[in-house]
């Protein structure tokens, strides 16, 4: 059995996810590969015959998958990251320091790639060690026990799923920062606009923390990709 499952849930990124399976060559001594497929309506499903990976289908919903790949899993430590992420050697060292260490939990900081300077601004608030500055993209590494504790993914949350399991495990254990930089694609930046897109997912994190549903978070979403769409 090997010790860590890297999880990837995956919905319609053919393009993004083929780089990262060739990235992730390198760690199939270390890691088991899990990618958890949300229904894809390009050639993700197919891709994955070409690599060494178990491969799960499920309903729509990252919070579903990223469950359903953990309990598929049966390693002592679970990685959760994006597909659209950019890695490289150095994260296999990053992997190794957190195994050493048999740290619970913790996360990488963040770059994006393409980026610019409201990017690599907006990047700094990754280093912080607070769940408020968690988000999904920055990766998450968990140790089973922990996982099972928390009790996994809320599967009612369709955003923010990431920050709302996060907020739950750090108020059982500390949470590390590694010194890692996990780089993540700027595709929708680059598509919505850098600043346009950062202030509406600000509103949405402020109003999530007001206490707005899921139902209002997501329109507000959807009416701003309908009214910038491409």
């Amino acid at each position: 059995m090997k010790r860590i499952s890297i999880i990837i849930p995956v919905l319609n990124e053919f393009n993004c996810l083929k780089q990262l399976l060739e990235s992730l060559k390198a760690f199939e001594d270390l890691a088991e590969i899990v990618v958890v497929d949300g229904g894809s309506e390009d050639e993700s499903l197919k891709l994955l015959s070409s690599f060494s990976v178990k491969a799960i289908s499920s309903s729509k919903g990252r919070a579903r998958q990223m469950n359903k790949g953990a309990f598929a899993s049966d390693s002592d430590y679970l990685l959760f990251i994006h597909a659209d992420s950019y890695i490289d050697l150095e994260f296999k060292a990053a992997i190794h320091d957190l195994l050493k260490k048999e740290c619970a939990l913790a996360s990488f900081g963040l770059a994006f790639q393409p980026s610019n300077f409201f990017l690599r601004a907006n990047a700094l608030f990754s280093r912080i060690n607070h769940s408020w500055f968690y988000f999904g993209d920055q990766g998450l590494w968990i140790s089973r026990k922990l996982f099972s504790e928390v009790g996994g993914f809320n599967e009612e949350y369709i955003l923010l799923e990431d920050q709302e399991f996060y907020s739950r495990a750090t108020e059982k254990t500390r949470a590390l920062k590694s010194s890692y930089t996990l780089k993540t694609s700027s595709r929708a930046y680059l598509k919505y606009g850098s600043m346009r897109l950062q202030f509406l997912y600000y509103r949405i994190w402020l109003l999530y923390k007001l206490g707005y549903s899921q139902k209002v978070l997501l329109r507000i979403l959807e009416n701003f990709k309908a009214k910038y769409k491409s």
